[in-house]
């Protein structure tokens, strides 16, 4: 059966409920399997290869979909999950996310990552320059203790640098601010050596970044980048993908789904998948796009962006089953393409 993203959120009422579909409980494994782990080059440490984003959780507590999100947090951990990327700047996300794991009581099975970025922050406050490096520091260091607290997780998993220091408002600069990466991996590296978090990063979701995202990966001890990459976004593989495997770079990737463009694509739109998917385990077009991206060795874990439960068990069905090699990783790009 190939189900569509559209089928799948037709099926999203019964899924936040746990209801069964089809004779089987929603959210059971189909199998006894257990999900691809990935190790972090610096540690060796193993996480589940598929993870989920904080975007969607952008949800004020008295929202009704408040509940379905909270539910799909829970789902997400039941069905063997543990990356969870977020941002201060994601709204309500941290201070949903962190009760959210307070409730179900999983917050220590969480491998929890966020970011932080002194111009972004302060850019949404109506601030668009920086503030001096004493001022920025502070916003930095606030920015810190915020999401220590709301996340209710000390040490942090993962801090990263939001955007490499830069205003995602932006977006059409090539460049990032001189000096404000420096200054951030400079708090990143402190934090870590006082045992405020356990791994630094910096991320991006956007080529104009990718020289100096390639610089800082040879430039400062990285343990993680995070970047956008897709079936039709393939440029962090010419560079990036590689610069961070040869210096032993754990890699998540943002905007798996191409911020959800590719469902709306006439690539997919009404078409079948082909016969062949079945091979590995892919009866979704997720699975295809996750099994795509997973299927490059190098990439650590992928983090879609979503708050319905049926989508994010279809999600994680992708760490499931063997991956595509080289040679069906071509034929499922061309496939897409034709």
């Amino acid at each position: 059966m190939t189900l569509s993203r559209r089928d799948l959120l037709r099926l999203g009422a019964a899924g936040a409920a746990g209801i069964a579909v089809g004779g089987l409980p929603l959210f059971a494994r189909s199998s006894q399997e257990p999900l691809l782990q990935r190790a972090i080059p610096r540690t060796g440490e193993l996480l589940p290869v598929v993870g989920l984003g904080g975007l969607p959780f952008m949800v004020p507590p008295t929202d009704p979909d408040a509940e379905r999100a909270r539910n799909a947090i829970r789902v997400f951990h039941e069905l063997g999950g543990r990356v969870i990327d977020t941002a201060p700047g994601y709204g309500t996300s941290e201070v949903f996310i962190g009760e959210a794991l307070r409730r179900w009581g999983i917050t220590d099975d969480i491998f929890i990552a966020t970011k932080f970025n002194a111009l972004q922050v302060r850019a949404g406050r109506g601030i668009r320059q920086s503030g001096g490096e004493a001022a920025d520091r502070r916003e930095m260091q606030d920015q810190l203790e915020e999401s220590l607290r709301r996340l209710g997780k000390r040490p942090l998993d993962l801090q990263q640098v939001w955007n490499l220091g830069d205003i995602q408002a932006n977006a059409a600069r090539s460049s990032v601010p001189a000096g404000q990466l420096e200054g951030h991996m400079e708090m990143a590296l402190e934090w870590k050596e006082a045992g405020l978090t356990r791994y630094v990063g910096i991320t991006t979701s956007r080529s104009p970044q990718y020289a100096e995202m390639e610089d800082a990966i040879s430039r400062y001890p990285l343990d993680f980048v995070q970047l956008d990459y897709s079936i039709d976004n393939l440029g962090a593989a010419e560079r990036l993908i590689p610069a961070a495997a040869d210096h032993g770079v754990a890699i998540l990737v943002n905007r798996p789904f191409g911020s959800g463009t590719l469902f709306r694509s006439a690539s997919t739109r009404g078409k079948t998948l082909p016969p062949w998917a079945a091979e590995y385990g892919i009866d979704s077009w997720g699975k295809y796009f996750l099994k795509f991206i997973l299927s490059h060795g190098e990439v650590t874990a992928v983090i879609p962006a979503s708050g319905n439960p049926v989508n994010i068990r279809d999600n994680v069905g992708a760490a499931l089953g063997p991956m595509p090699d080289a040679a069906a990783r071509r034929r499922m790009l061309e496939y897409w393409q034709g």
